[in-house]
């Protein structure tokens, strides 16, 4: 839109642009420059030039600088200084630093190529060996002046000689298998060899030298892997740490390969953990490793067989083989004893985890093989006749949980109560909410004043309730720990109130 304003000393009109105007307006970007330029520059340059562009169609009085132009284009300093330097060894620009600030002309494009200015040609020749070399390079591909201006370029760049870039255009063709590797590509190469301090020709040809081999062997593993491409940059980087920092060989690597198998789709990034893996493990030869694969199968095929025992589907995950190993290294058992173990898992969620459990608690309790772990669980099922006859007084169907194995334990062998005893007490819980736990009230109290007889028990009880018969009538003050407010107990919460004498946990 357009804005009208009156000069008041004059009274005359003046028309002018809105200043918002430029947003909605355009920026005519010539068909030549699309044509020649656009299509074979680097992208950052062509948005360095299409923002210089905008500025002398809009200008708005403020300074134009790098770090300006930097800064709008979200870019670095040097990219805005390299595109700057590009356009204007091409001719379609001039830039001048004066004043801390840059004055910048742009050509018309029909203007160059109607005068055939030869300020490119200059370069050209400037560079006419390097440019002989980069085009033998570069072959069959025809480079054209942007090409030989990009590559000259990376010289004052990086800091190296002509010889070095030549150096990287050639490995990074091979790599690449495609004379049209973009020019990012090979920027990225010079980049990762001066971060590893190779700045010169004589070093870089020596890291070459080793690199050709671990070029070729790394494409090797790509096959050996189903992967039939070049290897990227990160990947033989990773290929230089193995061989470099970790110290295996071609060969050693290639029967690490063998491990991949298990998975659908094998990676570098796959392979690595591997290796990594059998360096921490200090396996570095392929007679070393085929040891470490062959107890790794064996110990696969081991909990194989043990998750078709506990009706788990599916091969076994690298944690459940770590677990089995725990048990025969830390632990001492065989595979018979975790067999057995095994046996003892019922109506588990997660058996394999309530198996690891079981036998960690067997190892805690000092139980180092099968015989023991037999002998144990007997001992364990001890008393449970007279837990069924205890559920039978109580009218109880269910099957015998390990808090209830808990109580007869501990009234048996600790309080020292006969069967008869213990019946007499379940008659009297036999009315009440959690009847095991009153139980247990009551067989503590007798056990605390010596009684351990069904007559003394039955005398006590008559005693209590004949002292509470003739007490006088008082508020009640109820403690029943079965009637506690706001709180809902499972089995389980029940379980915990008490030591685990056995150590179990029934998964």
């Amino acid at each position: 839109m357009h804005r009208i304003e009156r000069a008041l000393f004059t009274g005359s009109v003046m028309i002018k642009f809105d200043s918002q105007y430029h947003l909605y307006d355009i920026t005519p970007l010539e068909n030549m420059f699309i044509q020649q330029y656009l299509v074979k520059s680097p992208g950052d340059y062509v948005k360095v030039y299409i923002y210089c562009l905008n500025c002398c169609y809009y200008p708005d009085g403020s300074r134009i600088t790098y770090d300006s132009i930097a800064s709008s284009l979200k870019l670095s300093n040097d990219d805005v200084q390299r595109a700057l330097r590009y356009w204007s060894r091409l001719g379609i620009m001039t830039v001048e630093n004066k004043d801390d600030s840059l004055e910048i002309e742009m050509h018309s494009m029909k203007d160059i190529f109607l005068k055939c200015e030869f300020s490119d040609k200059i370069e050209l020749y400037k560079y006419a060996d390097f440019n002989n070399a980069l085009s033998e390079a570069f072959a069959p591909r025809i480079l054209d002046t942007q090409d030989y201006l990009l590559y000259q370029d990376m010289i004052t760049m990086f800091d190296v000689s002509e010889e070095y870039v030549i150096e990287a255009v050639k490995y990074s063709v091979k790599a690449t298998k495609n004379p049209d590797v973009p020019y990012k590509y090979v920027e990225k190469v010079i980049e990762a060899w001066k971060n590893d301090n190779i700045n010169d020709v004589d070093t870089l040809k020596k890291y070459l030298e080793k690199s050709d081999t671990a070029y070729r062997e790394i494409c090797s593993i790509l096959r050996y892997l189903g992967m039939n491409r070049a290897p990227t940059i990160p990947e033989l980087n990773c290929y230089k740490k193995w061989t470099d920092e970790y110290h295996f060989t071609f060969e050693s690597i290639k029967e690490a390969c063998n491990a991949t198998i298990s998975a659908n789709t094998p990676t570098i990034k796959y392979l690595d953990s591997i290796l990594t893996s059998l360096h921490d493990k200090k396996a570095t030869t392929p007679e070393q490793i085929t040891a470490i694969k062959e107890n790794t199968d064996n110990y696969r095929n081991k909990v194989r067989k043990l998750l078709y025992y506990l009706g788990l589907r599916g091969a076994p995950s690298a944690i459940q083989i770590q677990k089995y190993i725990k048990w025969e290294k830390d632990y001492g058992y065989n595979e018979e004893a975790v067999s057995i173990a095994a046996s003892m898992i019922t109506n588990s969620k997660n058996p394999y985890d309530a198996l690891d459990n079981l036998l960690e608690s067997f190892y805690m309790n000092g139980i180092s093989d099968a015989n023991g772990m037999l002998a144990y669980m007997n001992q364990k099922h001890i008393y449970d006749d007279d837990i069924k006859n205890i559920k039978k007084e109580l009218g109880s169907t269910e099957e015998i949980a390990e808090n209830e194995r808990e109580y007869m334990k501990r009234w048996r062998d600790t309080y020292k109560m006969p069967p008869d005893v213990i019946c007499f007490a379940a008659q009297l819980a036999s009315t009440a909410e959690k009847p095991w736990i009153y139980m247990n009230k009551v067989l503590s109290t007798w056990s605390k004043n010596n009684i351990t007889t069904l007559k003394d028990a039955q005398n006590y009880n008559d005693s209590f309730n004949a002292s509470n018969s003739h007490a006088p009538s008082t508020p009640e003050k109820k403690y029943s720990f079965t009637n506690i407010d706001n709180h809902s107990y499972s089995a389980e919460d029940y379980d915990a109130m008490f030591d685990n004498f056995g150590g179990f946990n029934n998964g």
